[in-house]
C-alpha cells in the first residue's frame, strides 16, 4: 500500500473572460483539447474570434493571443488571489445532477505520493503540452483530480460560497457550467487545511500532469512548482463514471471468429442475444455487485461481432481463474472488468498483445454507447461493452500502487477549457 502524503493547494490570481466584453460565454469556452476533432475545431473557430480553442490548439500563436486579449480587456486578471468554484448542472438517464468542485493551484510532486495515477496513459500528446507551457508560461488547461471527503466538509464550503457566478453558460450537450470566485482568505485557509488530509487521484489529465512535471524539471523555479488543477470530491453526488467501450477494428490480425468464440467459451458462459442493443440492455440491467461486503461481483460483458452480425452476453464462469492471470495482484485489481477484458478476452482469446492493444488502429476506446453502436453498424469489427468501474475500485486500485488499463474510466461530464487560466509570469 502506498503511504499517503498530503496535498498542498493555494489560491492564485486567475485570468478569465471578462463579462464586460463577452456576452455569450458558450461562444468562447471549449472542451478539453484531446476531445476536439478537426471538424469541431472549425466549428468552434467560427463561433467567435476569441474562442479558447485558438489558445489550446494554436501552438506558437497562443502567447501572443493571451497578451492581446489581456491588453484589449477580452481577458481580465483578478486583483486578488482566489480559488474558483466550478459547478456543473446536467441530466443523465432522466435524472438531474449537480457536480461541485473547485479550481486552485496544486503543489507538484512525483506521482505516487500526494497525487497518484489511476490508469495507464498514452503519452503521445505530452510533448505538445510541455511546449505549450514553455511558449505561453501559462496553465491553459487543468487536470481533473479526486479526493475522498466522505463527510463532504469541502462540498459544504463550496456550496455556501456559490451564490453569484462570474459567468454561466450551457454547452452543446445542455450541461450548464458556472464559475464563482472565492477570495475570502480565512475560507481559503480552511479549504487548504482540509485538503492536506487527503491524497488526490488523477481522474483525467494524466499526461497534462506528467507534462507539468517535465516542465518543472526544466525550469526549476517557484512558478513551475505549482499547477492549476480542478478538484472534486469522490463522494459528491454529481460525480458519475460512464463506461468506455472497446472496438477491435483490425480483423486481419485476429483468428477466425469461430476460433475466438471457442476460446471465449473456455472462460465464459456465452448467451447469444438478438442484437447489440439487446446485449447493452442485458449488461445494464445485470447488478454489478452480488455482495458489497465480500466484494463478489458479476463479471459480465456485451459483445457484438459485426463481421457475422451476431451478439452475445459473456459472463465469467469461475472467478477463481483470476488468481492465475493476476498472480500477486491486489484483490480489487483482479476483479476489475477492464483488466479481465484486456487480459483474458483481448490477449488470451483474440491474440492481441499489450503493444497491439495500445495501437488505436487496432483497438479504439469509445465513450458512449450510442457512438459505439453507430461504429459497429459500419461492420468489420468486434465491439465489447463494459460496465464502468466502481468509484471505490478506482481509489483502492490507485492506493495499492496499481493502475487500470488505459482509458478505463470516463468521468462525466468533462471539464471545459477557458474557464480560468493561470499565467506564471508576474505572479
Amino acid at each position: 500500500m502506498l503511504k499517503s502524503k498530503m496535498v498542498t493547494i493555494k489560491a492564485f490570481r486567475g485570468i478569465h473572460y471578462s463579462p464586460d466584453k463577452i456576452s455569450d460565454f458558450a461562444s468562447v469556452i471549449c472542451p478539453p483539447y484531446d476531445v476536439i476533432s478537426a471538424e469541431y475545431k472549425e466549428e468552434l473557430l467560427k463561433r467567435s474570434p476569441y474562442n479558447f480553442v485558438r489558445i489550446v490548439l494554436d501552438g506558437n500563436g497562443a502567447r501572443n493571443l493571451i497578451d492581446e486579449w489581456l491588453s484589449s480587456g477580452i481577458l481580465a486578471k483578478d486583483a486578488e488571489e482566489s480559488i474558483y468554484i466550478y459547478r456543473q448542472d446536467y441530466n443523465y438517464h432522466s435524472r438531474s445532477y449537480i457536480r461541485l468542485g473547485f479550481i486552485a493551484l496544486l503543489k507538484l510532486e512525483e506521482l505516487g505520493k500526494g497525487v497518484v495515477p489511476h490508469e495507464k496513459t498514452f503519452d503521445i500528446h505530452m510533448e505538445g503540452r510541455v511546449k505549450l507551457m514553455e511558449h505561453t508560461m501559462a496553465n491553459t488547461g487543468m487536470p481533473f483530480l479526486l479526493y475522498d471527503d466522505r463527510d463532504k466538509q469541502v462540498d459544504k464550503i463550496l456550496a455556501d460560497n456559490a451564490d453569484s457566478p462570474l459567468f454561466s453558460f450551457s454547452d452543446d450537450d445542455g450541461i450548464t457550467h458556472s464559475v464563482y470566485k472565492l477570495s475570502d482568505k480565512s475560507t481559503i485557509a480552511r479549504l487548504s487545511s482540509l485538503l492536506e488530509g487527503y491524497q488526490a487521484i488523477i481522474a483525467d489529465g494524466h499526461h497534462r500532469y506528467k507534462a507539468a512535471l517535465k516542465f518543472m524539471e526544466k525550469r526549476n523555479d517557484n512558478q513551475s512548482r505549482y499547477l492549476m488543477v480542478a478538484l472534486v470530491n469522490s463522494f459528491n453526488d454529481g460525480l458519475i463514471i460512464l463506461p468506455t467501450h472497446r472496438l477491435v477494428k483490425n480483423s486481419a490480425l485476429l483468428p477466425d471468429s469461430s476460433v475466438i468464440m471457442k476460446r471465449i467459451a473456455r472462460y465464459f458462459d456465452v448467451e447469444e442475444v438478438a442484437d447489440a442493443e439487446k446485449a447493452v440492455s442485458v449488461l445494464e440491467n445485470t447488478p454489478v455487485l452480488i455482495s458489497r461486503e465480500n466484494n463478489i461481483k458479476n463479471h459480465v460483458f456485451g459483445m457484438h461481432d459485426s463481421i457475422n452480425n451476431r451478439s452475445y452476453i459473456l459472463k465469467l464462469r469461475d472467478p477463481q481463474i483470476l488468481d492465475k492471470y493476476f498472480e500477486g495482484k491486489d484483490i480489487i485489481y483482479k476483479k476489475l472488468d477492464c483488466n479481465i477484458l484486456h487480459t483474458i478476452i483481448l490477449a488470451e482469446c483474440m491474440g492481441l498483445s499489450d503493444e497491439m492493444q495500445e495501437d488505436e488502429s487496432n483497438v479504439e476506446y469509445v465513450k458512449g454507447t450510442d457512438v459505439m453502436l453507430k461504429k459497429l453498424s459500419e461492420g468489420n469489427s468486434y465491439g465489447f461493452f463494459v460496465n464502468p468501474p466502481l468509484m471505490r475500485e478506482v481509489f483502492l486500485t490507485s492506493r495499492s500502487g496499481e493502475v487500470m488499463p488505459q482509458k478505463s474510466t470516463y468521468f462525466y461530464p468533462k471539464l471545459f477549457s477557458g474557464l480560468v487560466l493561470r499565467k506564471m509570469e508576474g505572479e
